[in-house]
């Protein structure tokens, strides 16, 4: 009987763990981020930090490695598409598993180069993102989401 429970864990053990690598991570980013939310880090010596309005979402992406590395990753594929005022914006990406970097979605805010990043850790065993994005003034993006598997 303890071989039989002991088969049963390995058994469950096994397939939780596949189940756990096939699942997919999903991500959205903040439409806006509202000055409360941007925390003074440490401005020059002398110099005060005042965030005076809120900062729309422009981008997004991945990186290989630490986002204070600045390993930003170029999709491997890109397709554009419009539907009625709206331009949908898909990029794609296909990596390996990382070996010692972790691979991270980040959502830039803030207009031309994203003066200001969000970043969020994508899970190890994720191997491909697909981020979608909306826009109707290409001023800003009304949505931008990832889907890691």
């Amino acid at each position: 009987m303890r071989a039989l429970t002991k088969l049963m864990t390995i058994a469950v053990a096994c397939y939780s763990s596949f189940t756990a690598s096939a699942a997919e991570q999903r991500f959205t980013c903040p439409e806006r981020l509202a000055p409360e939310s941007v925390q003074p880090n440490h401005p020059p010596a002398g110099w005060a930090m005042y965030m005076p309005r809120g900062v729309r979402l422009t981008e997004g992406g991945m990186l290989h490695g630490e986002p204070d590395q600045s390993g930003y990753m170029v999709p491997d594929n890109t397709k554009l598409s419009q539907s009625g005022k709206v331009l949908v914006q898909t990029d794609h990406w296909i990596f390996p598993a990382p070996e010692g970097y972790p691979t991270w979605i980040y959502c830039g805010y803030g207009g031309l180069g994203a003066p200001l990043q969000l970043f969020k850790r994508v899970a190890d065993n994720a191997t491909e993102c697909t981020l979608t994005s909306k826009t109707k003034d290409r001023l800003g993006r009304d949505l931008v989401e990832f889907v890691c598997k």
